[in-house]
């Protein structure tokens, strides 16, 4: 939903709280203050973003980066997320998973850093 651009707009908020507000209920949790104020920077520069491309989505923006960490990190925790998001909980390499982190990865740069 949030990879397909267009932003916000296409997410249904009021599902979103709802289903916060019963995890909330089975997992106390709060959300540390720095991850608060990413997402409000995140959320601003789709914004802007957005009023020069519909379709825009810093999701996809983030993936290559994304990948690139997942794959050169040698930390204990960003191996076990490799392992997820290419097994997907499965005994087997998930090709597909595979093939679009391959495609994300392929297209990182750092031209306009």
């Amino acid at each position: 939903q949030l990879i397909g651009g267009g932003g916000a707009s296409k997410v249904n908020i009021d599902k979103v709280v709802v289903e916060l507000d019963e995890l909330g209920n089975l997992y106390p949790f709060e959300i540390p203050p720095f991850f608060a104020l990413i997402l409000r920077a995140f959320s601003v520069i789709e914004g802007i973003a957005l009023g020069v491309d519909p379709d825009y989505a810093i999701v996809r923006e983030c993936t290559p980066y994304i990948a690139r960490r997942l794959l050169s990190d040698p930390s204990p925790r960003a191996r076990a997320l490799l392992r997820q998001v290419l097994y997907g909980g499965k005994q087997r390499l998930d090709l597909e998973r595979l093939a679009r982190m391959a495609d994300a990865f392929s297209s990182f740069d750092t031209d306009g850093l």
